[in-house]
């Protein structure tokens, strides 16, 4: 089956990624929509070599609603001294205090996300990644951290996803 038929009613595709390296669950393809993150993996090796004429299948997929976060994280990793460019994908859930107040509280690693040799270059991800999540968001903060060479990047994202 392709993308497109795992899509859900009023869903629509931001940005599709494939030749990545994504853990956790050894993926190889990403796609950004108005609901949700999808990681998948399609059909590689040998069948690939069989199915020339025909688009890549996906043999599994992995979904985060957005219905399910309060904020995303995305951590953006620069090369430097051996250090591999990675981007990594968290998510948050609002709590609530006794006294009224809230904070933000990880709830689970969406991804991590490194691109293979002939794959899209790390700034493609980040550009169509912040394109597609800032369309979502309510609020968005940046953060460069000097200590991990990072871009952190916290999309806050509505509440209603209807």
């Amino acid at each position: 089956m392709e993308l497109r038929d795992y899509l859900m009613p009023r869903e629509y595709i931001f940005s599709v990624f494939t030749d990545l390296d994504i853990s956790p669950g050894n993926l190889n393809g990403l796609a950004v929509t108005n609901k949700r993150i999808i990681l998948f993996n399609t059909n590689s090796g040998i069948s690939k070599l069989f199915r020339r004429n025909r688009s890549e299948g996906i043999k599994n997929l992995k979904s985060t609603f957005f219905d399910d976060a309060h904020m995303i994280q995305m951590e953006v990793y620069e090369k430097s001294l051996g250090r591999q460019e990675i981007i990594s994908l968290t998510r948050y859930v609002k709590l609530f205090r006794s006294d009224g107040s809230c904070h933000y509280a990880l709830d689970s690693t969406i991804a991590i996300i490194k691109p293979k040799l002939n794959g899209p270059s790390i700034s493609e991800i980040k550009e169509a990644l912040e394109y597609a999540l800032k369309s979502i968001a309510v609020k968005t903060e940046y953060n460069y951290s000097e200590k991990d060479m990072a871009w952190i990047v916290k999309f806050v994202i509505k509440l209603c996803q209807k």
